[in-house]
């Protein structure tokens, strides 16, 4: 469903050994392996890491999330958990919506798309002191 290997990031391993490629995209294959089909080299790593190899996929249609955007009842969250940026949680990855969604809502479709705008308080009244 991701359509191409570059739209798989890998973003989880148990073994030690393959946590370099944490952060690289499926496609990448020339770091993964030795010039093997992208679909090949996510089997192996499977195998080589024994776990089913945490990875983000991105799936969705930048014209229908802007379409989505736009509509009057959409509320914006998350599912990803939220893990401590320190201690043994650094050993492991996340998924980056876990930090990354309100960020790219704001900065992305708010401030550089201008998709959707933030609608501004007024400053408290001004009351004279007495």
């Amino acid at each position: 469903m991701a359509g191409s290997p570059d739209r798989v990031k890998f973003i989880g391993f148990r073994k030690a050994a393959l946590k370099p490629l944490t952060g690289h995209d499926a496609g990448a294959s020339d770091e993964a392996s030795a010039g093997t089909p992208a679909e090949d080299t996510m089997i192996d790593l499977v195998i080589e890491d024994h776990s089913r190899v945490e990875t983000a996929y991105f799936l969705m249609s930048e014209d229908n999330v802007k379409l989505g955007i736009r509509q009057p009842w959409v509320a914006f969250g998350s599912d990803a958990e939220s893990s401590s940026p320190e201690g043994v949680f650094l050993k492991s990855s996340t998924h980056p919506r876990a930090y990354g969604n309100v960020a790219r809502l704001l900065g992305h479709y708010v401030r550089e798309e201008n998709v959707i705008t933030l609608p501004r308080r007024d400053p408290a009244p001004h009351r004279p002191a007495g």
